[in-house]
Formats: structure tokens, C-alpha cells, sequence
């Protein structure tokens, strides 16, 4: 299975899925760490219930530099590997042979308020994009 286009294509930072927690990785096992039970979204609005400003903040910068899928106005579109199990060092992003059993798309939206949403399909997140605006 190969993938096209990762949003962790910029250098050592890199975006992740593995075993049901998101990672903002800038090495191995080292970086920030979200479970996602049941989480299809994160914000830095103050007071959400799903409000996580480190890591958007940190995404918000990355994806400056980082290619994506599709853009539209202030949205823009990747892909993220999602790993099961082995340590981290093994993963083929960082250089070892396990490679992602499938992957997820996400949407980063900026602006006065940022909010990544995670879909399924990549599918599902066009069709959220062409809806939204």
C-alpha cells in the first residue's frame, strides 16, 4: 500500500495516527501525544469541549510549509498514515519497514479559529470541503 501525499512530508516533524492516538512527532515516540477516543475534530477555541491550543498551534505552523491535497480559501486538505503497534523508530516515515495498515484525511481550517477535523475517506472530506464553503 502506498500512500501519496502525507502532510508529514516536511523533515523531522511529522503527523500520525497510531494505536487510536494522533501524533506531532519530531522524533520516535517524542513529540505530542492525543488519544482520540471518539474525537473527530480539534480546536483552540477557548472552552470547547475538544479545545487543544499546543497542538494546533504547532499544525497551524507546519502546515504552512506542508503540501496539500486539495486547498480551498482557508482549508486545506491531507493525508495521514495510521500505524498499528511496533515501536515508532520501525515506521516507515521514520525510516524502518513497517508500513501504514491504511490512512486518514484531515481538514485544516485557520482562521480566527482553527479547528482539524478527521475523516475516514478522503471521499468524505471533498465532499465536507465542496460543502462548506
Amino acid at each position: 500500500m502506498k500512500f501519496k501525499t502525507y502532510i508529514n512530508e516536511q523533515g523531522d516533524r511529522k503527523l500520525l495516527i497510531s494505536d487510536n492516538t494522533i501524533w506531532f512527532t519530531y522524533a520516535p515516540n517524542s513529540g505530542i501525544a492525543l488519544p482520540m477516543a471518539n474525537k473527530t475534530y480539534l480546536t483552540d477555541k477557548n472552552g470547547d469541549s475538544n479545545y487543544y491550543p499546543n497542538i494546533l498551534s504547532k499544525m497551524v505552523d507546519f502546515a504552512k510549509t506542508a503540501r496539500p491535497i486539495k486547498e480551498k480559501k482557508n482549508l486545506k486538505l491531507y493525508s495521514i498514515p495510521v500505524y498499528k503497534g511496533n515501536e515508532a523508530s520501525e515506521y516507515d516515515i521514520w525510516g524502518g519497514s513497517t508500513k501504514p495498515i491504511k490512512e486518514k484525511f484531515v481538514i485544516l481550517s485557520t482562521g480566527k479559529i482553527n479547528v482539524l477535523t478527521i475523516f475516514g475517506s478522503k471521499k468524505e472530506a471533498l465532499n465536507w470541503i465542496k460543502t462548506t464553503i
